[in-house]
């Protein structure tokens, strides 16, 4: 410690010099602590990195660092640009994906425009075979066929749970899910890779996800009703033709208890197209 008589010496000796003890006075005070990082109300920080997430994903972290992996693979991590870019999202700026793909649907060569929503939720599955067209859509809790999109044409002659399910088991619900249920969600393996456990509450079954070293959605499936539906995808993943730097797989590969239902190469992809699905008159209540 610095006496009196050293510390008026020390003073004298720099004033002298024509500098300032200010060493002296340094160990002396006590060391500055560091500003208090102050987030917006309902945003953490995991890894260094702010998001909007609830405060219950921190007790769940490696989970919760899988489905960031998966996000930032699919390119749907988004900072908040319009609130000052103080955090970042995971997949709360795409809502709607809609792709084209060629090939095979029920075994017979076809071309599917596959569009859904997950905030109704909604699906509309667009499927010309040759001078056929199908037209299956659900939204919400009704399903219905159309003629064209938008356009009355019958009942539906499936349910509004087995509609749904090629949705969910697209990679888009991955993250928009997985999102939903951050404090549920668990981590397991497959084969050596990550496998995401995501409860899906509309289907009232768990979705299984397998992603590869790079976060990238490979694989899918889930049980309802007794049986499996899965998916498989495969690259290159392709940006969307927006140029969003939003991805999806250029192979889909869709099953039901491991019988191939649709094998399409996907021509084009986009994320938040103009979508709609109006009730029609003969189902409104």
């Amino acid at each position: 410690m610095f006496s009196r008589k050293s510390l008026f010496l020390a003073l004298i000796a720099g004033a002298a010099s024509g500098v300032v003890a200010t060493s002296v006075w340094a160990q002396q005070a006590a060391p500055a602590a560091p500003p208090a990082v102050v987030l917006p109300p309902g945003v953490i920080i995991i890894d260094g990195y702010k998001y909007r997430l609830p405060e219950s994903a921190k007790a769940n972290l490696e989970p919760v660092r899988a489905l960031i992996a998966a996000s930032d693979a699919l390119g749907v991590t988004r900072d908040n640009s319009y609130g000052g870019a103080t955090h970042v999202t995971l997949s709360e700026a795409i809502d709607g994906w809609e792709f084209t793909g060629t090939g095979t649907y029920n075994g017979q060569p076809a071309k599917v425009v596959f569009g859904m929503e997950y905030r109704l939720p909604a699906v509309r599955m667009d499927i010309t075979r040759g001078t056929s067209r199908e037209i299956i859509v659900a939204a919400r809790d009704l399903a219905w066929d159309e003629s064209k999109p938008g356009n009355y044409s019958g009942p539906a002659k499936t349910s509004v749970i087995e509609r749904l399910i090629p949705a969910y088991l697209m990679p888009g619900a991955v993250t928009t899910m997985g999102r939903q249920a951050i404090d549920k969600i668990k981590l397991a393996s497959r084969n050596g890779m990550r496998e995401l456990i995501i409860p899906v509450p509309k289907i009232g079954a768990d979705l299984r996800v397998t992603l590869d070293a790079k976060g990238n959605i490979i694989h899918t499936e889930t049980t309802v009703g007794g049986k499996v539906y899965s998916a498989d995808f495969s690259g290159p993943w392709r940006n969307d033709d927006l140029d969003m730097h939003v991805f999806f797989p250029t192979k889909v590969v869709m099953k039901v208890d491991n019988v191939v239902t649709a094998d399409l190469t996907v021509t084009e992809h986009w994320s938040n197209p103009y979508m709609i699905w109006p009730v029609p008159a003969a189902l409104k209540k």
